[in-house]
Formats: structure tokens, sequence, C-alpha cells
């Protein structure tokens, strides 16, 4: 995955890194760290929260029943996220997230 020029990695490391190699072991679980998306990725604490579930394989139904609230409140959030992040598609969000696992996992 490229790495854009104000990333996080580069600016507390290696300035020359270009991309970051994710491996992933699909029978591990993975919990994404909503505190770090939020930082990295310029989202609210209930953004951050949405967009972790969703790269986790909640649905947007799921989610709002579990945060109590409708759907269409999910949706906007999911609408801000998106273009926060600069992507069209929950797909791309995901991928996004999915791709940067290695820094939430490297926080715990």
């Amino acid at each position: 995955m490229p790495l854009r020029t104000r990333n996080e990695l580069r600016e507390r490391g290696d300035r020359r890194a270009r991309v970051l190699a994710v491996f992933h072991d699909p029978d591990t679980v993975l919990r994404l760290d909503p505190g770090l998306i939020a930082r990295l990725h310029g989202l609210t604490p209930t953004e951050a929260l949405l967009a972790a579930s969703l790269a986790q394989g909640l649905s947007l139904a799921e989610f709002a029943a579990t945060r109590g609230c409708t759907e269409q409140t999910a949706r906007t959030h999911l609408k801000r996220v998106l273009d926060k992040m600069g992507v069209r598609r929950q797909s791309e969000l995901v991928r996004v997230l999915l791709g940067s696992a290695a820094l939430h996992l490297a926080r715990h």
C-alpha cells in the first residue's frame, strides 16, 4: 500500500518510506483501535468506531442497533467518514483500514 506524504509512519519513522506491506493471518481476530483510526484519519470518536466496526464485519444496521441509533443516523456518519477519508465506497473504506492494520496492531 503506498504511503501518503503526510503519513504517521513516515513522520515517526523513516521519512524515505514509500510503501507499507501488511501480512494478515486469517485465523487471527483483528481488533482495530478506534482511537488510533480517529487520530490517523481525522474522524470523531463515533465515526472512528463506525469505521472500525465495518472493517471488523458489522453491517450498518448492526452498528446502529449496538449504538442505539437509527440506520439513517449511522448512514449519515458513514457519509462523513467516506468524505474525510477520501473514499467513495464502504468497500474502499474497509480496504484502507485493513491495509493499515499493522498500525493498529503495533499499538497493542
